[in-house]
């Protein structure tokens, strides 16, 4: 697979790139108010903007435009401002503010004072007329001069025009962009422009207040004409925004009713058509919530967010009903003055509400967790019963190196276990979620592989840091508990060094969680005896302090499918990722994969199907796909009618394929897709039995490792 290998290793390079560098907030000057406010738009790629704005300026709309030569294979960049001027406004999503890349774009707006995106894209982009790179739109919330500069780090080009012409001799790579390299190639242009929103409409094409003069990507500015400088106090929140964020579980009788959207509504009327709705921002948190209803599913849940503005915290502070809700108003909280969510108990979850309401103040930066029913429990599952709790978390991150003798020792993730006992099987084991963030850690030791690894991340609720806080051994294991730090008091994670490097000194007490939080824990060394067997229970490490930034995590999977012997046709219309609940296909979600340039003949072992070489199909998976496969009972490889696939049943979960080579035992427990990224699943035999006619849902597989 090595042309499309090196494809989409471009995806992975880029994404590496994007997290390992540090967040440097930028702001413009602090300069005393004055009749005349300036905002200047700068790049590294165009010359630099300015125009006048006043109190009456609601918005501006900044865009950064493009005409390149070649059609383009992949981007990354950086947009600063300052939040104590500009904040960006809720309209702002991939499509509007990449109506090019749309939704191939990965980006992470919830940062303070940046957007950092990236995306890459075998299907290319077109740049050959001049289009909209990017544009954003903020809302003007102080005053004073400001600074928008946009940062391209790579653009890269191709002499290929289509997807076709990848694998037809024509894939060459033309650099535009490369801020970690010198190699640059004429034919890209860059040009800036900012529109000004004077109350409801814009104003007509306002005048720069310097030239603006296109200039080509191989001589770019080495810094804007009025350089961005850091100021004395990092700028602060707006005054009266209020962030609030919340944990919405499914439900186990419609686990897809969330997938329409979910709202923060609020209303002084029951009627739920009534209520004003503000749609929330999924982030890169997860929690695994401690539920107290059988109909909500268990499991790892996304994190949402919200900032409201001064008016609308006072709004929802006075309405009489708060809840959450999902687009279509089928599912929410329950719609009760009672039950009102700034009633919801805080700290700990308890089915009875507070009489009086929580301010918003207290309630800042908060979570909410959507968790138990109303007492009555009358109405049918799901709709309108839930109860929640507000609590304040804490976010840690993690990276496992593998270990040099078992490989694939972290393949069902990493945990954080916690006990007062010393036995393993005594533990409380919270799982991370495993992120498209990668980093690379000196380990110290033989015993582990260096190189580069995924970033685990985990978002703990009051309760659970209290139980950790309290706890005589804290570790971080593997699902079996094999692989893990030392169990000994002394050895604690939370006694375990904190700092920018590596140090075996231990310390005496322990820290709180909380002075953890957004730290990385990185096993890196074994004991000093090294007296147990090779990786097992003896690793230590420490809490690096460096900031790392998670990025949406995505996962490209591949298969390859041989055609059965009495159905040479069956896999003619592709072959599609299906997962559900359901043990009928047709009921199962399918996603397309893309055939690709590359041939594999697999060593198959049955005779249902035929040997030979066979296209490699492989597809890519945002962060919602990925949780909804996760979360799924059956995941399955088929054709586009379902009736030739992989076995139909939650003990032959392909994510629970055997990896490395064929195997028809598969694996116990819950692998991820994550833990699959970058390989290939083969599809090679038939069900033990052998009793279905030839291949109809009977076929096994494994999972072949690939370069991730």
């Amino acid at each position: 697979m090595k042309k499309i290998q090196k494809k989409l290793s471009v995806v992975l390079a880029v994404m590496m790139v994007l997290c390992m560098f540090t967040a440097l907030p930028f702001s413009a000057s602090a300069a005393e108010k004055t009749s005349t406010n300036k905002i200047s738009v700068t790049s590294n790629v165009t010359d630099p903007v300015s125009y006048e704005y006043n109190a009456n300026t609601k918005q501006v709309v900044v865009t950064y435009n493009l005409q390149a030569k070649n059609m383009i294979l992949n981007t990354q960049g950086t947009l600063s401002y300052d939040s104590s001027v500009l904040k960006l406004a809720s309209t702002n999503t991939r499509n509007t503010d990449f109506p090019v890349f749309k939704d191939t774009i990965v980006w992470n707006k919830t940062l303070k004072n940046e957007v950092l995106f990236n995306c890459s894209s075998l299907d290319l982009y077109n740049f050959k007329q001049k289009s909209v790179y990017c544009t954003f739109t903020f809302d003007v919330v102080g005053s004073g001069d400001t600074t928008v500069d946009l940062d391209v780090e790579v653009l890269t080009g191709t002499m290929a025009d289509s997807y076709d012409d990848l694998f037809n001799g024509k894939d060459v790579d033309i650099t535009y962009v490369n801020k970690y390299g010198s190699e640059k190639a004429d034919g890209a242009v860059f040009t800036a422009e900012a529109v000004l929103v004077q109350g409801e409409e814009p104003t007509t094409a306002p005048q720069p207040t310097t030239a603006t003069q296109p200039t080509t990507v191989t001589q770019p500015t080495t810094a804007p004409a009025t350089k961005p400088t850091q100021p004395a106090t990092q700028p602060t929140k707006p005054v009266g925004e209020t962030t609030l964020n919340f944990v919405v579980p499914k439900t186990v009788s419609s686990p897809k009713c969330w997938d329409d959207g979910i709202y923060l509504a609020y209303s002084n009327k029951y009627a739920i058509n009534t209520f004003t709705k503000i749609q929330l921002t999924k982030t890169t948190d997860f929690l695994t919530p401690d539920l107290k209803t059988d109909k909500l599913t268990a499991g790892t849940y996304a994190l949402y967010t919200v900032t409201l503005s001064k008016e609308q915290a006072e709004a929802v502070s006075k309405a009489i009903y708060v809840v959450l809700v999902n687009k279509s108003n089928t599912y929410k909280t329950y719609v009760s003055s009672k039950y009102n969510l700034l009633k919801a108990p805080t700290g700990t979850y308890s089915a009875d509400y507070n009489t009086a309401k929580t301010s918003l103040a207290n309630l800042n930066d908060c979570t909410f967790i959507m968790n138990g029913e109303v007492t009555t429990g009358t109405s049918i599952d799901g709709y309108g019963t839930y109860t929640g709790y507000w609590t304040k978390c804490t976010t840690v991150y993690a990276v496992a190196p593998a270990s040099t003798k078992w490989k694939n020792c972290w393949n069902q993730g990493v945990y954080i276990g916690y006990s007062n006992d010393y036995k393993i099987g005594s533990f409380n084991k919270i799982k991370m979620t495993r992120t498209s963030t990668y980093a690379d850690v000196d380990s110290k030791t033989s015993q582990l592989v260096s190189g580069t690894y995924p970033v685990y991340t985990v978002t703990l609720t009051e309760d659970q840091v209290a139980a950790i806080d309290a706890s005589t051994y804290v570790i971080f294991e593997n699902a079996s508990g094999t692989y893990r730090t030392y169990i000994n008091g002394k050895y604690s994670v939370m006694k375990a060094p904190a700092g920018k490097e590596y140090s075996s000194e231990y310390t005496k007490t322990k820290a709180k969680l909380a002075d953890r939080a957004k730290n990385t824990f990185v096993i890196c060394d074994g004991i000093s005896t090294g007296s147990s067997i090779e990786g097992y229970g003896t690793f230590t490490g420490y809490w690096s302090t460096s900031e790392v930034k998670i990025v949406e995590s995505t996962a490209t999977l591949y298969c390859v499918f041989p055609a059965p012997v009495k159905g040479k046709t069956a896999m003619d219309k592709g072959v599609y990722l299906a997962y559900g609940s359901s043990n009928s296909p047709a009921d199962l979600t399918k996603i397309e994969m893309k055939k690709t340039a590359d041939k594999y003949t697999p060593s198959l072992k049955t005779k249902a199907l035929v040997g030979g070489k066979y296209s490699v199909y492989s597809v890519t998976l945002n962060s919602d796909q990925i949780e909804a496969i996760d979360n799924a009972k059956n995941v399955v490889f088929c054709n586009s009618k379902g009736n030739f696939r992989t076995l139909l049943s939650p003990g032959y979960n392909v994510l629970n394929a055997k990896s490395g080579s064929y195997s028809a035992t598969y694996n116990k427990g819950t692998f991820t897709t994550a833990d699959h990224n970058g390989e290939t699943f083969v599809v090679c035999d038939s069900k033990v039995t052998g009793s279905s006619t030839d291949g109809y849902g009977m076929f096994l597989g494994y999972w072949n490792l690939g370069e991730k």
